[in-house]
C-alpha cells in the first residue's frame, strides 16, 4: 500500500482478527434445533467460559433460528477484544458427540457489532482496533478451529488456523485503526472492506472502497492523506499472516504468493511542506516470507529521538541497512507502475522574506519499477535478482518556479523554461555464467535529445554481494569489462551550447564548430595512440560534432579488462590493440 504504518500494528490486530472470524464466521455453531439445541449451547458457552482464561460473555440467549451473544470480552496475550452484540445461526443437523458442531458449508451467516479491540505492541504501542459491525456468508469453522482459536496457550499459527477459513463474503462496512508508540500518533480508517469467495483462507477478491489517514509527529507535525478504491485479485490471507507475525529462521525458506494482483487510486498526501497526488497504481504477483528480524522499535525510538542536533547514531545507520535488506529478501514482486503523480513543495519563508516563496511544482507522467525470477519462490541468487529495472516517464517541472540559488540562468539563457525528463534502467544478473549487465541506463529529454549507456561485467563472483567488504575486494580484483556502448541523439541542446559558448568567446557559433571537430579529429587518436581504431574514434566524433544528430560508439574486449589491464593505460596503443571499436554517425 502506499501508506504503510508500523509493522507491529499489522501483527498483533491479526490475531485478534483470528479470534474474530472464530466468534462470527463459525456459521452454525448449533448441533440440533428447539429444546435440545438450546440446553446444548448452553452446556457449550459454559465449558467454553470454564475452560478458556480470559473470555467472558455478559449474557446469550436464543432466538428465531439464532445464537445471540452480548458483551463478549477476551484478554490474552496483553490484548483486549470487546464485541457488543454477536449473531449465529441454529445448524439444522446433529454433528458428532459435541453439541456445537461442524459449520454448513456455503450456508451459514453470521453477523457481529460494536468489535474493539486494544493492546500495546512489542515497541510499548498503544494499538486500537474498532469495527462497528461485520458480516459473513457461507462459512464453515468446525467447534475444534473455533477452540483453537481460543487456545490459551497459542500452540496453532495464526496462518494454520487463516488456512480454515472458508465463506462465501465477508464485509465489514467501517473499520479504525489508532496507533501510539509516544513520539508518534496515527490513525487510519476504511470504508466497506469486502472479501468474496474465501477458500482456505484465501479470498478471490478483496476490496476496500476508500481510506483516510493522519498521522501527527512529537513536534506536532501533521501529515495527513485519503485514497480511493483498493482492488486486489486472490490475496492469500495466511501468507500475509505469516509475513506480519512469524520470524523466519531458514534462509532458504521460499516465498509465497501472497496476491495476484492489486490496484488502488486515486490517492492524495498532504504535509507542513508539501501535497502529492496520484491517479492510480497497480501490481503483480506480490511473494513473501516472514522477516528474519521484524522487530523494528528501537529504530523507530532512534528516529522519532532524531534531531538537528542529535543525528541518528552510525549503529541505527547499519540497523536501518540490515532492516532494508532483510525487507529486500523476503519479498518480490511483479511489474508496479503509478501513474499521473503530483508533486507541490512549499518552501520554508525565511528571515528577511517580504513574501512567502512560490511553491514549486513538478509531475511524472508514470513510474515502474520490475523484478524477474525464473522460481519467483527462490528469486535471489546470491541475495539478489536476476533483473532489475525502473522507468520513470515524463519528471516535468518549469524552471521559474525552482527555488532562488539553483543555477538554471544557464538553460534560461538557452532558451529552455522547462524540463521533460525520461529514465530508464535495466540490470540483468546471469549467475551461471557469472555475467552482470546494465543493458540500459538513459536519461531523455524530447526537446533536448538522450543518452544512453550500458555495460557487461564478467566473471562476478556471488561473494561480491555478500556484504563482506574483505570478499568483495577480493572479487573485485577478478571483475573484467566485457563490453560497454554509449548512443547520443541530439535534438538541438548541442547547437544551442554552442551559439551560447561562441556569443561568450566573441566568435561565430560556425567558427566554435569547425574548431571542436578539428580538436576532436586530432586530440582523441593522439590520447588513445594513434592507431586505426583510435583515429576512425576521432573521424567520428568530429563529424558528429559537424552535424550533430547521433552517435552510437560500442567497445568490447574478448578476453575482457581487469585490474591486471591498467598498466597498459601508460600504453594506450597496446590497450586499444585489445578492444574493438565501433562507431555509428548520424544514421
Amino acid at each position: 500500500m502506499p501508506f504503510h504504518f508500523p509493522k507491529s500494528m499489522i501483527f498483533r490486530p491479526l490475531k485478534g482478527a483470528a479470534w474474530l472470524s472464530a466468534l462470527v464466521l463459525s456459521g452454525a455453531l448449533i448441533g440440533a434445533p428447539g429444546f435440545i439445541a438450546n440446553h446444548a449451547v448452553q452446556s457449550r458457552l459454559h465449558d467454553l467460559l470454564a475452560t478458556t482464561k480470559g473470555l467472558h460473555i455478559q449474557s446469550w440467549h436464543i432466538a428465531n433460528g439464532r445464537v445471540l451473544l452480548k458483551g463478549l470480552t477476551v484478554h490474552k496475550d496483553g490484548m483486549r477484544l470487546a464485541i457488543g452484540d454477536i449473531s449465529l445461526p441454529l445448524s439444522r443437523q446433529i454433528s458428532g458427540i459435541w453439541p456445537i458442531g461442524q459449520a454448513q458449508a456455503a450456508s451459514g451467516a453470521a453477523k457481529a457489532d460494536n468489535i474493539h479491540l486494544t493492546f500495546t505492541s512489542v515497541s510499548s504501542a498503544d494499538i486500537v482496533l474498532d469495527i462497528p459491525h461485520v458480516s459473513a456468508t457461507g462459512t464453515s469453522l468446525s467447534d475444534a478451529d473455533l477452540a483453537a482459536l481460543f487456545d490459551i496457550k497459542g500452540t496453532v499459527p495464526i496462518d494454520k488456523q487463516l488456512e480454515k477459513l472458508n465463506a462465501a463474503s465477508i464485509d465489514i462496512p467501517d473499520a479504525t485503526l489508532n496507533y501510539d508508540n509516544h513520539t508518534s500518533k496515527a490513525t487510519l480508517k476504511m470504508q466497506n472492506l469486502a472479501l468474496k469467495d474465501i477458500v482456505a483462507g484465501k479470498a478471490a477478491t478483496a476490496s476496500v472502497a476508500s481510506q483516510t489517514f493522519v498521522l501527527q509527529t512529537k513536534n506536532m507535525q501533521e501529515f495527513t492523506g485519503k485514497g480511493g478504491v483498493i482492488s486486489a485479485q486472490g490475496l492469500n490471507l495466511p501468507v500475509y499472516a505469516r509475513f506480519n507475525s512469524q520470524k523466519r529462521t531458514n534462509d532458504n525458506e521460499p516465498l509465497q504468493l501472497a496476491v495476484d494482483s492489486i490496484s488502488y487510486g486515486p490517492y492524495e498526501f498532504h504535509g507542513l511542506q508539501f501535497d502529492v497526488t496520484m491517479q492510480h497504481m497497480s501490481q503483480t504477483q506480490l511473494w513473501l516470507r516472514p522477516m528474519k528480524n521484524p522487530d523494528t522499535s528501537a529504530i523507530a525510538k532512534a528516529a522519532g529521538d532524531q534531531t538537528k542536533d542529535h543525528p541518528l547514531a552510525p549503529e541505527i545507520l547499519g540497523a536501518l541497512l540490515n532492516l532494508y535488506g532483510d525487507v529486500f529478501t523476503s519479498e518480490y514482486f511483479g511489474p508496479a507502475k503509478a501513474t499521473d503523480i503530483a508533486f507541490v513543495i512549499h518552501p520554508e519563508a525565511k528571515a528577511g522574506d517580504k513574501t512567502p516563496p512560490a511553491p514549486v511544482h513538478f509531475s511524472i507522467g508514470e513510474l515502474s519499477i520490475h523484478e524477474a525470477a525464473a522460481d519467483p519462490a527462490h528469486p535471489l541468487t546470491a541475495g539478489i535478482p536476476s533483473e532489475f529495472g525502473y522507468g520513470i516517464q515524463h519528471l516535468k517541472f518549469d524552471l521559474s518556479t525552482l527555488p532562488k540559488g539553483l543555477d538554471t540562468d544557464t538553460l534560461h539563457a538557452m532558451g529552455y523554461d522547462n524540463i521533460d525528463l525520461s529514465s530508464n534502467l535495466d540490470w540483468v544478473w546471469n549467475s551461471a555464467e557469472k555475467r552482470m549487465s546494465l543493458k540500459e541506463f538513459s536519461l531523455s529529454d524530447p526537446n533536448k535529445g538522450s543518452a544512453e549507456f550500458g555495460v557487461t561485467l564478467g566473471n562476478v563472483l556471488p561473494d561480491m554481494f555478500s556484504g563482506n567488504p574483505a570478499l568483495i575486494k577480493t572479487d573485485a580484483v577478478a571483475l573484467l569489462i566485457q563490453e560497454a556502448h554509449l548512443n547520443l541523439v541530439n535534438n538541438g541542446l548541442m547547437e544551442k551550447i554552442i551559439a551560447r559558448q561562441a556569443a561568450q568567446s566573441n566568435q561565430t557559433a560556425t567558427a566554435l564548430n569547425a574548431q571542436l571537430a578539428a580538436a576532436a579529429a586530432t586530440m582523441i587518436p593522439a590520447m588513445l595512440g594513434n592507431g586505426p581504431s583510435a583515429r576512425n574514434l576521432g573521424d567520428s566524433v568530429a563529424n558528429f560534432i559537424k552535424a550533430p544528430k547521433n552517435i552510437e560508439i560500442s567497445v568490447q574486449s574478448k578476453d575482457g579488462l581487469g585490474v591486471m589491464d591498467m598498466p597498459q593505460l601508460k600504453n594506450p596503443a597496446a590497450l586499444m590493440d585489445k578492444l574493438a571499436i565501433t562507431t555509428t554517425v548520424n544514421k
